[in-house]
């Protein structure tokens, strides 16, 4: 039986969700705004699901989203491996890693739109060209975040101190010590990154590719196609509200509950 926290939030999504529609529907039908420029949610649910059922001619809606979470998921993890490694390195031994962060500081105000030339250079449109850019995009929140985290661990909190004055070797201190206690910010960087890459990937597909989600809505965009464009769009709410609600989600009530670190008094 549900208890009344998970009641009120039950009831404040069901607002939430009422409003928007609501007053989606409510513009969509007595505004003077014509339907092929702003259709109903009616409208778009019933393209939604004739493309789900492969009805419509020329739309894969099912390949074109399975295209799209390659390639997100093959730039993010790409990022991943070098941007979580990377922090905890430049969080914690400092003299080593200290010019690579400084350098780092110096790249991350480069707009990622601004790589697209080079990108096209070196791999022309296509899968790389976007895995490429997700990449980029991805690997800054997760740098940024995951060597916040290390260097607030190492400065704040009392238990390296204890670990070194131990003798504890340094892979032994990363890997009881220092994983572990950068975990929370890791995931929220994570998380981030995922967004990043998710919203850079759609964008970069309407420019770079001949398939996939942003592909179909850059399709239906120059037919005038405005109902399809939203059914893509709620195919991608759709994806992600179930990566965040299913992966990360669960990740962080297995292991930060766990392992977030207690401040040293």
């Amino acid at each position: 039986m549900l208890d009344s926290a998970s009641l009120r939030k039950a009831a404040a999504t069901v607002a939430s969700f009422a409003l928007f529609f609501g007053g989606w529907w409510a513009v969509s039908r007595f505004s003077a705004i014509p339907p092929y420029l702003l259709p109903s949610p009616q409208a778009v649910f019933a393209t939604l699901v004739a493309a789900l059922s492969s009805a419509i001619p020329g739309v894969h809606i099912w390949s074109d989203a399975w295209l799209s979470l390659q390639r997100q998921l093959l730039g993010f993890a790409c990022a991943v491996a070098i941007g979580v490694p990377l922090a905890i390195a430049s969080g914690y031994v400092q003299g080593v890693f200290v010019g690579v962060d400084r350098f780092l500081r110096v790249v991350y105000p480069i707009p990622t739109f601004s790589w697209i030339p080079l990108v096209l250079i070196w791999f022309g449109p296509g899968g790389q060209a976007i895995t490429f850019m997700v990449a980029i995009s991805a690997f800054w929140p997760i740098y940024m975040q995951t060597y916040q985290g290390t260097r607030y661990l190492t400065t704040r909190f009392r238990y390296l101190w204890v670990a070194q004055a131990l003798g504890a070797d340094r892979m032994s201190i990363a890997r009881a010590i220092l994983f572990p206690g950068t975990l929370p910010f890791m995931l929220n960087g994570l998380r981030l990154g995922y967004g990043e890459a998710w919203r850079l990937l759609i964008a970069a597909e309407i420019i770079l590719a001949t398939a996939g989600l942003g592909h179909m809505i850059e399709v239906s965009r120059s037919m005038l196609e405005v109902t399809r464009i939203m059914a893509g769009m709620a195919m991608i709410g759709f994806l992600g509200f179930l990566v965040e609600r299913f992966a990360f989600d669960r990740i962080e009530r297995l292991t930060i509950g766990r392992w977030r670190p207690s401040p040293a008094r």
